[in-house]
């Protein structure tokens, strides 16, 4: 069953603590959330909507709800390695 037309990013997706909804990242890093019951059996999804944008398509959502966890991702610069760099010390 398609929940998402709009596709989703990464594959983390979380049923609410009280199963009333599907929580996922989109293909543009929004937290999206689709309404979601069992009727007579079988599955009725609701239309989704964007809670906030995320930013990353890593999160967690605390047991009770009240909380997401997303994490930050910060470019920085080209990493330089040095090897050996304890002989250059005795020089």
């Amino acid at each position: 069953m398609r929940i998402s037309a709009a596709g989703m990013s990464g594959d983390i997706v979380y049923f609410s603590p009280d199963g009333t909804q599907i929580l996922f990242v989109d293909a543009v890093q929004n937290l999206v959330a689709v309404d979601v019951a069992v009727v007579g059996g079988a599955l009725q999804v609701g239309e989704s909507h964007v809670l906030f944008p995320l930013g990353t398509d890593t999160f967690a959502v605390s047991p009770d709800g009240s909380r997401i966890l997303g994490s930050a991702q910060r470019r920085i610069g080209p990493i330089t390695l040095v090897q050996n760099w304890t002989a250059a010390l005795k020089r």
